[in-house]
């Protein structure tokens, strides 16, 4: 008997080097912080209405902060404790910023959503280019967390 997919959501928000050393306090207070725990409580609220799970896939070196996302239908997991093919597979719906998994998910013809909340900020320090919706079909690339949701 094959066992049918879940109904599952995967949001992997890349780690910010520059927030390392950060205390609690001021880690708490950064855009990034902010931004996770904003799309988390409107994603958890969507998933538990549409009976979804999201699964909030997280750097090992956030691990430090010990901080629990504690929302309906969410679960947490670290990148150093994940099977990446049963996510993958197991996933319907792949939210990031800038991550590369997002290319290995298209890849298997499901649909993703790029959230690059800091855009500006992450540009000029890291540098590099930004996956947009013009290169592929497969990924939507939204400004705000009310567009992720819609």
């Amino acid at each position: 008997m094959s066992r049918e997919p879940c109904n599952s959501i995967i949001y992997i928000p890349t780690w910010r080097n520059w927030l390392e050393h950060q205390s609690l306090e001021n880690f708490l207070k950064s855009q990034y912080y902010q931004s996770i725990y904003d799309l988390l409580s409107k994603l958890s609220k969507l998933a538990s209405e549409k009976n979804y799970e999201v699964t909030l896939v997280l750097h090992h070196k956030m691990s430090k902060f010990k901080i629990d996302f504690k929302f309906p239908s969410v679960s947490l997991v670290y990148m150093s404790d994940l099977n990446w093919g049963s996510l993958l597979s197991k996933g319907k719906l792949l939210i990031t910023d800038y991550s590369s998994v997002v290319f290995d998910f298209i890849r298997l013809g499901k649909p993703a959503i790029t959230y690059p909340f800091d855009r500006e900020n992450f540009l000029a320090i890291r540098g590099g280019e930004m996956i947009t919706d013009k290169e592929t079909p497969f990924i939507a690339s939204c400004s705000s967390s009310d567009d992720v949701i819609e």
